[in-house]
């Protein structure tokens, strides 16, 4: 699951009151995290991927095909983007307000690119994924667009004015909400995700400036995250030690824990504030093995089995299937 980083449950709670306030089904987040403490818990963090398939899930369970756009409408407030909203609320100016999602954004999703830059009299935001070779679900980027327009722009006292805004995937057949948010300068199947306005709205006073609270939340920031990297760190070392071991049988929690020289409770605290359990990591990590084994042509599939820890080729083959839906065999011929 942590493949992809992670992000701040904060985020998940807003998609599922955005989908009960549509009408949909308060169970459609939670049936894809599976325990509702994660979203109630608001310094919790979750896999993109499982954020992914919340947007997904609520957008088709609302009804609505404007969910994205209406989601930030309903339910957008500074606190959905945790420390980094409220800094950015407390800023002096707008500039230093887009400032934070730039320099902590990795706080709130560790699997975005935020840039702002002036290009002539115009500035810019653009914000997608880190990975050039992925894409937001639709929803989900048109609420982080109407999300820059509809706190920052108006918490420096700028209302909704005309801006231009574009996004990466195809239109959408309706384009009413659209825009009535933005103005009639919407495109699509564009290259990023981003917005554009007057560089000169960069210098507006934040009519929410709170100078003393922007310091102590900016010191705040900074040290969640050096905790950030620092599990991500854990994260690596972790890996290193499973995949080391995976040969002779996978390595249960306690001999990690043993071997990284801490507890075995400790350990699962922090795997889990980083949005994953040590069973995905265990089950993710075999799974890329297992692709990387079954590339190399000289390895039988009992021998790639062997290497993973199975003690079975049965069990190994349920693997596969688990992961993939396909066959050892099968997996083998779709990656070569």
């Amino acid at each position: 699951m942590d493949r992809c980083g992670t992000v701040l449950s904060s985020l998940a709670q807003t998609v599922a009151r955005a989908c009960e306030a549509a009408g949909g089904p308060a169970r459609a987040a939670t049936d894809v995290v599976g325990d509702a403490r994660v979203l109630e818990d608001t310094e919790a963090r979750l896999s993109f991927a499982a954020y992914a398939k919340i947007w997904t899930a609520c957008g088709e369970a609302s009804g609505d095909p404007s969910f994205g756009l209406n989601a930030a409408k309903r339910s957008l407030q500074a606190g959905t983007f945790g420390v980094v909203g409220f800094m950015a609320r407390s800023a002096p100016t707008l500039g230093d307000a887009l400032d934070c999602a730039v320099r902590h954004g990795a706080i709130v999703n560790e699997t975005s690119k935020t840039q702002v830059f002036v290009d002539g009299d115009i500035a810019v935001i653009r914000d997608g994924p880190a990975d050039p070779g992925t894409r937001w679900p639709r929803h989900k980027a048109e609420f982080v667009m109407a999300a820059y327009l509809l706190l920052t722009l108006e918490w420096a006292g700028l209302g909704r004015q005309p801006v231009s805004v574009s996004f990466r995937h195809a239109a959408p057949s309706r384009l009413e909400e659209h825009h009535a948010l933005f103005g009639s300068n919407v495109s699509f199947g564009a290259r990023h995700n981003e917005m554009r306005f007057p560089a000169s709205w960069l210098r507006r006073p934040m009519s929410t400036a709170e100078p003393a609270l922007f310091a102590f939340l900016d010191r705040r920031a900074v040290e969640l995250g050096a905790n950030l990297s620092a599990d991500r760190d854990l994260l690596a070392e972790i890996r290193r030690v499973v995949v080391d071991g995976l040969a002779s049988g996978p390595p249960s929690l306690e001999q990690v824990a043993r071997t990284l020289g801490t507890g075995h409770r400790t350990l699962q605290r922090r795997l889990q504030h980083h949005g994953t359990s040590y069973r995905d990591l265990l089950d993710e990590l075999r799974f890329q093995q297992c692709r990387r084994l079954l590339l190399d042509d000289g390895l039988t599939i009992d021998h790639v089995s062997s290497m993973l820890g199975f003690s079975e080729a049965r069990a190994f083959r349920r693997a596969v299937r688990r992961w993939s839906g396909l066959s050892p065999r099968g997996l083998r011929e779709h990656l070569s």
